[in-house]
């Protein structure tokens, strides 16, 4: 017994297309919300000097990795201080905030790539 599945070939050719695409796309959700994230570490920042926020960078290191970090320029050692403070300092968190706002919205990016890709097929 054998049925017909109308466009089977189609689909199959849509779904040989979706890696290529969703990769692509996944890289584009990635760079957009670490760069988001840069902005508001930067924004969350206390500002002295303001050496801390142009320490502030978000870097690609590896396919679909990246990494937010402050003092990558070497222009704000004290940095881990102002995040987790000292004995003698409060903390002024602004890397751990921007974080815990990102992450939130890269997964509402995430959830609507993934919706939009796979409802046009």
């Amino acid at each position: 017994m054998s049925k017909n599945v109308k466009g089977l070939s189609r689909l199959l050719k849509v779904l040989e297309k979706i890696p290529k695409e969703l990769d692509a796309d996944v890289d584009a959700v990635l760079e957009a919300n670490a760069q988001d994230i840069e902005l508001e570490a930067k924004r969350f920042a206390p500002v002295d000097t303001g050496k801390l926020r142009q320490s502030i960078k978000a870097t690609k290191i590896s396919d679909k990795t990246y990494k937010i970090a402050a003092n990558e320029t070497g222009l704000a050692p004290y940095a881990p201080f102002v995040e987790y403070g000292t004995r003698f300092q409060r903390a002024q968190p602004f890397l751990f905030p921007a974080f815990f706002k990102g992450r939130t919205q890269f997964t509402d990016d995430l959830e609507d790539l993934l919706e939009d890709t796979f409802n046009g097929i």
